[in-house]
């Protein structure tokens, strides 16, 4: 019965009919491939990001390798100084930290800050900056908002605007205000400036100093740079001194004696006794070295070191009374004698 339905289906078949529904179908996929193109273009169109994020495999929309360093990165601290006093000498380090802190969230802003920085009398112009600068410093006053208290706090209230460069700005003039006489006195505090201590390590004392100078940049004062070659100079002593002063040249500027005393710095650190410490935790062992009870570190820290032998005692006081006997014969041996030791002898 299989058999006959087979030859009856053979004799009924018609190539004609098969390759006009073969057509049919090959025209029906190509129809269906056009409009599934012509949606992914229409989707690309209105948003190319999101498109070029999942043809990527990315299907979150975000670029591949993208780091949201604002989770990563500590924010500065409170700017919260309870006198005046107080805000002027955090500030210095607060306005560093901060300005590496938006340079490392959003290298974008880094010339508009480090511009207000460096001329904090100049203030920038919004109604001719772009939205994005715009929106930088709407962002930036919510920023200083949140770490600013106390005076520094109602130096931004003040601000219209929600501006964050011109608090910014406003905080700079306040904190680190340019006047002469600030000039003049770091002036004054530069040339006193107390000698290093050569016992310790010399990069931070000189970092310290290479502040001072900047600060008084700052302020107003320019300070050339052989002043500054003469105030380091008095800052060294010791062979260092006499180090300089021979490799010192007619053309040798600041930074370049800096370098000198860098090297001299690092050629004077022990790292012999860093690396022992680093890998044993201990200190070297001492040969001379006596326990509590008297036992010797030489002698495998034996009781029988403590020197009980005659003529000794291995009490160690002051009052020793030296009891020990001894014995002495004369050159023909026969009359021998016995003495006791004397207190003091």
């Amino acid at each position: 019965m299989k058999r006959r339905s087979l030859e009856i289906m053979a004799q009924e078949f018609n190539p004609a009919i098969f390759q006009a529904a073969w057509l049919e179908v090959a025209e029906a996929t190509k129809v269906a491939t056009a409009a599934v193109q012509a949606m992914q273009s229409a989707q690309q169109s209105s948003n190319p990001q999101g498109s070029t994020a999942t043809a990527s495999g990315n299907p979150t929309g975000s670029p591949q390798g993208s780091t949201d360093w604002s989770k990563l990165v500590n924010k500065p601290p409170l700017l919260d100084g309870k006198t005046v006093e107080d805000e002027i000498g955090m500030f210095r380090d607060w306005l560093w930290m901060l300005t590496q802190f938006l340079n490392t969230i959003d290298a974008g802003v880094e010339s508009e800050i480090q511009s207000l920085v460096d001329t904090p009398t100049s203030p920038l112009d919004m109604s001719t900056a772009s939205s994005e600068t715009r929106q930088h410093g709407a962002k930036f006053y919510g920023l200083f908002a949140s770490l600013c208290r106390n005076r520094s706090l109602n130096v931004v209230r003040s601000v219209k605007q929600a501006d964050g460069f011109e608090a910014l700005r406003q905080l700079i003039l306040n904190l680190r205000p340019s006047s002469n006489n600030r000039g003049l006195a770091l002036m004054g505090a530069l040339t006193n400036w107390p000698a290093f201590n050569m016992g310790q390590l010399l990069q931070p004392q000189l970092l310290k100093l290479e502040e001072a100078l900047e600060e008084a940049r700052r302020a107003g004062s320019s300070i050339p740079d052989q002043l500054q070659q003469v105030i380091l100079l008095k800052c060294v002593s010791g062979q260092l001194r006499t180090h300089l002063n021979l490799a010192i040249q007619d053309s040798t500027t600041f930074k370049e004696l800096r370098e000198q005393i860098l090297r001299w710095d690092r050629s004077q650190q022990k790292w012999s006794n860093l690396i022992f410490d680093e890998t044993s935790g201990s200190t070297p062992m001492e040969v001379d070295r006596v326990y509590a009870d008297g036992r010797n570190w030489n002698s495998g820290g034996k009781k029988g070191d403590k020197g009980k032998g005659k003529g000794g005692s291995s009490k160690g006081n002051q009052n020793q009374k030296g009891k020990g006997k001894g014995k002495t014969k004369t050159k023909d041996g026969k009359n021998g004698s016995k003495g006791k030791q004397q207190k003091g002898d």
